[in-house]
């Protein structure tokens, strides 16, 4: 298959094209990108099979709804630019996780009231939509609003409206 047929397989979601598509640049983007040897954190985030699939699979998004590409040696700087801030947002996210770990629990403090706040968690879990709830516990898990869309395979804009409608059925809540 040329270049030019599997750009077009891509476009028609042709299965095989996809395929062929990621066997031949998954090396690209895994060059591009290693994990291994970096933040020990982002290790236990992803590796880079994770990485890889993350930056393919967007990379066929965009070629499907029109990324223009001229020929394989641009696809390859596009993949590659893809692939570094990948890795760079999933270092990000293990920094943040890392914080979340270092604070204190709430539950410690004296003016928390661990069975009320238990109470209201349950109450607004029960009045979440299915989606809601997939979002809120990637949210709950520590990821990001990037990464739970990723996840979750939805546009990041719908994932942070999403996140905005359920911290205001908390709010109603408390």
């Amino acid at each position: 298959m040329t270049f030019d047929e599997m750009l077009s397989g891509i476009r028609t979601r042709n299965a095989k094209a996809q395929q062929e598509f990621v066997e031949t640049y998954r090396s690209v983007v895994r060059e591009a990108a290693p994990i291994r040897g970096r933040n020990p954190a982002v290790q236990g985030l992803a590796d880079s099979e994770d990485l890889s699939q993350s930056v393919l699979f967007r990379a066929m998004e965009n070629i499907e709804t029109g990324l223009p590409v001229v020929d394989e040696t641009h696809l390859e700087r596009i993949l590659k630019l893809m692939a570094r801030r990948r890795r760079i947002d999933y270092g990000r996210a293990a920094q943040k996780r890392v914080k979340v770990i270092q604070v204190d629990s709430p539950a410690d403090s004296p003016a928390y009231d661990n069975d009320n706040q238990s109470e209201i968690i349950t109450e607004l879990y029960r009045q979440l939509t299915t989606r809601q709830r997939d979002i809120f516990e990637k949210w709950a898990e520590g990821y990001t609003g990037h990464e739970t869309a990723d996840l979750l395979q939805l546009k990041a804009y719908i994932v942070f409206m999403e996140r905005d409608a359920i911290g205001t059925k908390y709010q109603e809540l408390k």
